[in-house]
């Protein structure tokens, strides 16, 4: 009888890192161990290459870095990676690069409403400074899939899998932009992240909020009276710049009071 070959098991290989400038903020939803730590070394190897200092922080670590969650300061950790990274650059290096495991972070539905609001904050921060480039990574094994979707949204890009949407700030002023695809699917996501606008607003109350929507493929009428309801709850007025012709036909089809649709 002849002998059976041996099943080969597939090779094991990192997640696709989408192409990012310094500054960039990127989500890693992992679902298993080695692929992550790969995607972590390639990560941090892409910012040695270029001369940046480096830091992984393991979800063993990540609680001493970023404190209890019970007592937590988004501004005050955001202030601890500026430091950081003016003390890179002093060393002359040409930034800093991080990968952290925030998992431990968001394990109940309080904490990760804290984070999530420190992530949408410091994405602000890190597109308009520019010295400070992150990956922060959850293991998707534990963090419910709500939450899964709300933190892939105020990122850059994400990876293995990337959200139907984002809204994140872009450099070099740190403005706002809107990307992928609003529809009845991402309602309830769209709805919290404006909530972390609302929390936070990027400007003045009265002021107007721009919003760059060139990447912007599709949005439904429900987004866009979001949008307008964002405006009037903040006594501001929303515009959505550089939209395509499908995401103005769609804003001219509405009477909204605090949004405006503008194609220029």
């Amino acid at each position: 009888m002849p002998a059976t070959a041996p099943v080969q098991s597939p090779a094991v290989t990192s997640y696709a890192l989408p192409e990012i400038a310094r500054g960039g903020h990127l989500c890693c939803l992992y679902d298993a161990d080695e692929p992550f730590r790969r995607t972590a070394e390639e990560f941090l190897a892409a910012g040695d290459a270029i001369g940046e200092r480096t830091r992984f922080v393991s979800a063993d670590e990540v609680q001493a870095t970023y404190g209890s969650m019970d007592r937590f300061d988004p501004s005050a950790m955001i202030d601890e990676w500026a430091r950081l990274t003016r003390g890179a650059l002093a060393d002359g290096c040409t930034g800093l690069r991080v990968v952290a495991d925030a998992t431990p972070l968001v394990a109940t539905a309080e904490h990760l409403d804290r984070f999530l609001r420190y992530e949408h904050l410091v994405d602000r921060w890190m597109r308009a400074d520019g010295g400070f480039t992150a990956l922060c990574a959850y293991d998707a094994r534990r963090v419910d899939p709500q939450g899964a979707a709300l933190l892939n949204a105020v990122h850059q890009a994400g990876t293995p899998v990337d959200s139907a949407f984002h809204l994140c700030a872009a450099p070099p002023d740190g403005r706002l932009v809107l990307d992928g695809e609003l529809d009845l699917g991402t309602r309830a996501v769209f709805s919290r992240v404006l909530d972390l606008l609302r929390e936070a607003p990027p400007s003045e109350p009265g002021a107007t909020l721009r919003i760059d929507a060139s990447a912007l493929e599709f949005v439904d009428h429900r987004a866009l009276l979001a949008l307008d309801e964002l405006g009037a709850r903040s006594g501001s007025t929303v515009i959505l710049d550089r939209a395509r012709p499908l995401v103005a036909r769609a804003g001219a089809h509405l009477d909204c009071h605090h949004l405006v649709v503008s194609s220029r």
